[in-house]
């Protein structure tokens, strides 16, 4: 299970990105994050593919707040693909 947050708006990094989002095993308590220049539902799907999915075992869980960019039907598409609850 990993929760998942998104976190800005930050000052200005020099490559741009105001924004993080922060990826944390429920289990393991690993921590994955990176800075983002925007918070799309897209990018947000980017991140747990290159981050979580590509790395670990696919969660059978996922959890976030209610932010748009994870309630919108890019991630609820991507979810369901990978038979991740959400």
């Amino acid at each position: 299970m990993w929760g998942n947050n998104l976190v800005g708006k930050l000052p200005k990094a020099k490559g741009g990105a105001e924004f993080a989002i922060v990826a944390v095993d429920y289990f393991s308590k690993r921590i994955e994050a990176t800075p983002l220049k925007k918070t799309k539902s897209e990018v947000v799907m980017q991140f747990l593919w290159k981050n979580i999915l590509t790395q670990f075992v696919i969660p059978k869980i996922l959890v976030s707040d209610n932010v748009p960019q994870f309630e919108g039907n890019v991630l609820a598409d991507f979810c369901e693909k990978f038979g991740i609850e959400h």
